[in-house]
């Protein structure tokens, strides 16, 4: 399968040469059977040159699954979690992967999230170093996502896919000091975004099934401190849709 490609001058003719796309994940305990772990990194390999994974010190197997997929692992040092200060993980991640991308592109994905479309294609833009899409969040059914109230993702795009090197010169990356729903991309990210065709979305995964819904609404609360009040009442509402 060949891979995207961008055009570059040589001697006064175009030319075609490969362009890198790595896949990044910020995994922690994802390698349990009810999980979407496997399958999301199935999903990226489908069209990703690497991945790199960023595991924040799991206690289960996932860095061991992530290596048996051929994904690059790194296990983080220190024993602070991401959950609740994600922040200096998702830091770390950014790093990791843009060295892995050189001159290339990071598609950002969480461990529970399936693209729908090749992004290859769009990689070989001259103008833009990123792109952005929407997420559903399925619920109940992998057919239907869902639409009300503060579940808007389907309809918002979203930055996920970015060429940490095409910068102004002097650049540096910097990151919000809170430690929960930090973004994946710094906070300074100098934008030159596309919106992807409609084909392109998420599937969002972590709202499926009632069981993991009860599970990410005990774990916000534990967070309340720092949640918005509108976070607050997102995250409140995980209990209202469903069975």
């Amino acid at each position: 399968m060949s891979r995207s490609a961008r055009l570059a001058r040589d001697d006064g003719l175009y030319v075609r040469s490969p362009v890198r796309l790595i896949a990044a994940f910020l995994a922690r305990n994802e390698a349990g059977e009810d999980r979407y772990l496997q399958r999301c990194l199935e999903n990226a390999k489908r069209w990703c040159d690497a991945v790199v994974v960023l595991d924040d010190r799991s206690t289960d197997d996932t860095a061991a699954v992530c290596r048996q997929s051929g994904a690059i692992v790194r296990v983080r040092p220190s024993e602070t979690v991401a959950w609740g200060n994600e922040s200096s993980a998702r830091a770390e991640l950014w790093q990791f992967a843009a060295d892995h991308a050189g001159d290339g592109w990071i598609l950002f994905q969480d461990c529970d999230m399936e693209l729908t479309a090749d992004p290859r294609p769009l990689l070989e833009t001259v103008d833009l170093n990123t792109w952005a899409w929407s997420l559903m969040d399925l619920w109940d059914s992998e057919d239907m996502h869902r639409v009300d109230g503060y579940w808007q993702g389907s309809k918002i795009a979203r930055a996920w896919l970015v060429r940490p090197s095409f910068v102004p010169e002097g650049w540096t990356p910097t990151w919000p000091g809170r430690g929960i729903h930090c973004g994946h991309l710094p906070m300074n990210w100098p934008m030159r975004t596309g919106v992807a065709p409609k084909e392109y979305a998420w599937r969002h995964l972590a709202y499926l099934k009632h069981e993991h819904r009860i599970a990410k609404h005990a774990q916000y609360m534990t967070q309340m401190g720092q949640l918005t009040d509108w976070e607050y009442q997102h995250a409140d509402s995980i209990l209202d849709g469903g069975t």
